[in-house]
């Protein structure tokens, strides 16, 4: 048994601040991933998938490419599970989703 998770990928070029197409990277990152990724233009998505290996591979894609800032949100199959990875020349930092509450307005009893 696994756990699915949903990926998006963006790469910018931190020399111009623009996105990298796709077309750029998609099949290297396949290579790397393992998987199918869908060519969403900008944004590189693999849907349900158990890419255990993430953090690892990605840090390896970046180390390649030192002059992109990757992103890569991602979203469990468990409710509350989401995610943003950054990676860039061989570094990552992973900063888990904060679910909030609104406080209590006694204003807004109906």
């Amino acid at each position: 048994m696994g756990y699915y998770t949903d990926y998006e990928i963006t790469v910018t070029d931190k020399e111009t601040g623009m996105l990298v197409s796709c077309d750029e990277y998609i099949k290297e990152l396949e290579e790397i991933s393992g998987y199918g990724i869908e060519n969403e233009g900008q944004i590189a998505t693999i849907y349900e998938v158990k890419w255990y290996r993430n953090v690892q591979d990605l840090k390896k894609f970046s180390k390649l490419h030192p002059k992109w800032f990757i992103e890569v949100d991602g979203d469990g199959e468990e409710q509350g599970d989401q995610w943003i990875q950054y990676h860039e020349n061989g570094k990552t930092q992973l900063c888990n989703a904060i679910i909030t509450f609104e406080p209590y307005d006694a204003s807004e009893m109906k």
